[in-house]
């Protein structure tokens, strides 16, 4: 049956055309003049007076009732309108008005969560916790050894200790496990003793 429609014949004249609301739903919430159809119709009842039939309407989705909330003082000041020329006013009396309410939130200076005598008090405990690492890092005695599988961010390759050369047995031959543990005993002795 909808086959038969010709929906390319179906333009209208003028658009659908309501005043400024605010979109309620999940692809175009918060924008302003991007209303779903149910919205639209919705809009178009609340301003006529049927609210009954507009909270019915949004009521078929889970996000209709946040469409109401965002728009109900709007609504109410639309469905107050007794012309065309008078909705036109409202609307732009309520741009006017939110257009101002955000130029003072974006000029609004918050004052600092400190007092002066806190973040005096602050800042001298950073700087005693900067000096007593400083002082932490100068009583280092420890001498390290680097690390031969890592990187010492500290040692500098000139003053490393060549790294003893451990033999390497090709043969794959089995006889020699006591030599292997030999080898890896000396290795874990040596890598025992470094210090990180």
């Amino acid at each position: 049956m909808l086959d038969a429609v010709p929906f390319s014949k179906l333009k209208g004249a003028e658009p659908r055309l309501l005043p400024f609301l605010v979109a309620a739903n999940p692809i175009n919430y918060g924008r302003p003049m991007k209303l779903s159809c149910v919205e639209a119709a919705a809009a178009a009842l609340f301003i006529c007076g049927f609210d009954d039939e507009g909270h019915e309407l949004l009521s078929l989705f889970g996000w209709g009732h946040s469409f109401y909330t965002l728009n109900e003082e709007l609504l109410e000041l639309y469905a107050e309108c007794t012309d065309a020329k008078d909705v036109v006013r409202v609307q732009q009396e309520w741009v006017v008005k939110c257009q101002e309410e955000r130029d003072n939130r974006v000029e609004f200076d918050l004052p600092s969560t400190y007092s002066d005598d806190e973040r005096e008090e602050e800042e001298e405990r950073r700087k005693q916790l900067e000096e007593e690492e400083d002082d932490d890092d100068d009583d280092d005695d420890v001498e390290e050894t680097p690390v031969q599988s890592g990187h010492n961010p500290n040692h500098h390759a000139r003053d490393a200790p060549a790294a003893p050369a451990l033999p390497v047995d090709n043969n794959n031959d089995d006889s020699d496990s006591d030599a292997d543990a030999d080898v890896d005993d000396k290795l874990n002795d040596k890598t025992n003793r470094v210090v990180c």
